[in-house]
């Protein structure tokens, strides 16, 4: 493959862990400038079909104007807590994440995974800490 994955990707934190309640959550903005695509990853506390996520757009780095993605509402279901949507080349530069929260639920940390970096440089940075590494050819032996 020759390419490592973590050197071509950012991986951005939107939003962190909110306390219960049923009021939506908005994620930050993320700019998708120089990328193909964003995968965004959030759980719930408790699993119900009334929560939901969805993303929205806008051609504006600002939340007046944002408009709802066709097809981009998922439920996490009776059964399931984590909800993980993926847009490959969207019309819009700014997008944000709206956890709508039907049962009162905690809403885990929101994280954008951004990729297809046009630029072979990607700095990953959050403030607060952030532990990534990248491995090719790993052998068995000591973790």
């Amino acid at each position: 493959m020759g390419r490592q994955v973590i050197n071509n990707e950012k991986w951005v934190k939107l939003k962190d862990h909110s306390a219960a309640s049923t009021a939506a959550v908005e994620s930050d903005i993320i700019d998708l400038a120089g990328y193909d695509g964003v995968t965004f990853v959030t759980s719930f506390g408790t699993a119900n079909a009334t929560n939901t996520v969805k993303v929205q757009g806008n051609t504006a780095n600002q939340t007046t104007g944002m408009t709802d993605l066709a097809d981009t509402s998922l439920a996490s279901g009776s059964s399931d807590e984590d909800v993980i949507v993926s847009l490959h080349k969207p019309r819009y530069r700014y997008l944000q994440v709206v956890a709508a929260r039907g049962a009162s639920s905690t809403l885990e940390s929101v994280w954008a995974r951004l990729y297809g970096a046009s630029s072979s440089t990607t700095r990953n940075s959050v403030s607060g800490t952030q532990i990534a590494e990248s491995h090719v050819n790993v052998t068995s032996g000591t973790a």
